[in-house]
């Protein structure tokens, strides 16, 4: 039916143009159709943004959930983002928070964090904005559920 209807409205078949002229032809048609498509049937709108407005969206006091594991994969560079903020209270969830929340623990921003394993793994140890924020200044409240 899609096929019918880009013939139709090139006036002529597609199998009788190059292959880089039919994806020429049928692609700027076709993504309309299925980003359309997907919206309609999902209700989902797209989500890719910049580092910089989607840092724009964190607000005092939200809890944020940290993917990664300690030093792997963390969100370092979102978070050394939103260190440059104004934010605070913020709250942070994580299996295994590492570098990325330690970030916004030692420049006092995360007032709380939940986790299994705060560290920085064996080669770096215990992650030192977390260790001053509890043995010295009191700045951010540990819930360890491991």
């Amino acid at each position: 039916m899609l096929r019918a209807m880009i013939e139709q409205a090139i006036d002529a078949p597609l199998d009788r143009l190059p292959e880089k002229r039919q994806l020429d032809i049928i692609k700027p048609r076709i993504t309309p159709i299925f980003s359309d498509l997907w919206q309609r049937r999902t209700g989902m709108q797209e989500k890719v943004m910049s580092l910089a407005k989607a840092v724009d969206l964190i607000q005092d006091g939200m809890l944020l959930a940290v993917g990664g594991n300690a030093m792997h994969r963390n969100p370092t560079l979102f978070f050394l983002e939103l260190a440059t903020r104004p934010v605070k209270n913020l709250k942070l969830c994580a299996a295994a928070i590492g570098i990325a929340g330690d970030i916004l623990v030692a420049t006092h921003q995360a007032d709380t964090a939940y986790f299994g394993f705060f560290g920085l793994e064996n080669e770096a140890g215990l992650a030192p904005g977390m260790r001053r924020a509890m043995e010295k200044d009191g700045s951010c409240r540990a819930v360890e559920g491991s």
